[in-house]
């Protein structure tokens, strides 16, 4: 297990209430099955970058238009307002009144006064910031309205998971739509403190349904194929990266990041592969799964539970696809 400092471990452990996590670990990197899926990525698809990667311009509305319509497809009719908050204008009001370092005894107060302030929106709405300069990714900011390491755990562990934006890096091209997606199912499963119990099962249900996105949105699956190489790189990045700050012996917090892909990925990748060939019905039960964990009812893990999603089944998928794509 990564060994952290007391500093580290401090941030982590609060990030975690924050966010409702109650562990980061997982046995499955002890496996022979990871030793596997580590000798595969290394061994296959050998540049960062592949020319396959070659997607359609697009319009930011026409991104915007696709994760609407994936969202409103899969989340059958249920509530998709999230906490919504202009951090800076809220924040501000936050320090005038209660101050930069307020006591513990006041932390309830700071509670209620955020939750008086803050407004609930559909997922959809949620303010986009574009930046077309930047190597294409996305993000979801929450925000703590304090610094994690100013504040006592009680006041994130009470604090609800408020959105102010998402954030969109890159060229306008389809790739982004997917990323668009994965951002919105964060939005929606973050809403209800408590819904990933491990941490590094953080990204899972994002990047399953970026796949289930891509199948929508491209009947000839030339989509999800490109964007399936998309994330194989992404995995053979945060393994090589982990593998060697494990061989330097860093103790980074940056292993928990790569870990968390990694672990997310194959989970995703064994559900898809269930949803993807199963039928209509299967298909329709994991949707139903899925939003009652966005109701609030019952965890991420709950789902991969029911419908036997695995580390294992999904690293062996996994290690098929970089053969498949490896050239």
């Amino acid at each position: 297990m990564i060994k952290l400092s007391e500093n580290e471990l401090n941030i982590l452990h609060k990030k975690m209430l924050f966010h409702g996590h109650k562990t980061y670990t997982s046995d499955f990197f002890a496996t022979q099955e990871y030793k596997r899926l580590r000798y595969s990525a290394i061994d296959h698809l050998n540049a960062s970058w592949d020319n396959r990667l070659s997607f359609h311009f697009c319009s930011i509305n026409d991104i915007l238009k696709a994760g609407k319509y994936v969202v409103e497809k899969h989340t059958n009719g249920i509530n998709i307002r999230v906490p919504y908050t202009n951090n800076d204008y809220l924040t501000s009001m936050v320090i005038a009144k209660f101050g930069t370092n307020p006591k513990p005894k006041k932390y309830d107060k700071i509670i209620r006064f955020i939750k008086n302030h803050v407004e609930w929106i559909d997922s959809t709405n949620i303010p986009v910031y574009l930046n077309t300069d930047n190597e294409p990714s996305g993000s979801c900011i929450f925000q703590s309205f304090y610094s994690f390491k100013d504040l006592d755990q009680t006041f994130l562990e009470k604090l609800p998971v408020y959105l102010s934006e998402i954030i969109l890096l890159g060229p306008c091209q389809d790739n982004q739509k997917m990323t668009y997606i994965h951002e919105l199912y964060h939005a929606l499963l973050n809403r209800n403190k408590g819904s990933v119990y491990n941490k590094l099962h953080d990204e899972a249900l994002s990047i399953f349904m970026e796949k289930v996105g891509a199948m929508d949105l491209d009947d000839t699956k030339h989509l999800l194929t490109l964007r399936t190489l998309y994330r194989l790189l992404d995995l053979k990045e945060c393994i090589m990266k982990k593998t060697y700050l494990e061989y330097t012996q860093e103790n980074s917090p940056s292993i928990i990041d790569f870990e968390t892909y990694i672990i997310s990925t194959l989970l995703a990748t064994a559900l898809f592969h269930t949803y993807k060939n199963g039928s209509n019905s299967t298909r329709k039960e994991i949707d139903s799964a899925i939003n009652q964990v966005l109701l609030g009812n019952g965890i991420i893990e709950d789902v991969f539970q029911r419908f036997e999603a695995t580390e294992e089944k999904g690293s062996v998928l996994v290690r098929k696809q970089l053969k498949k794509f490896h050239r």
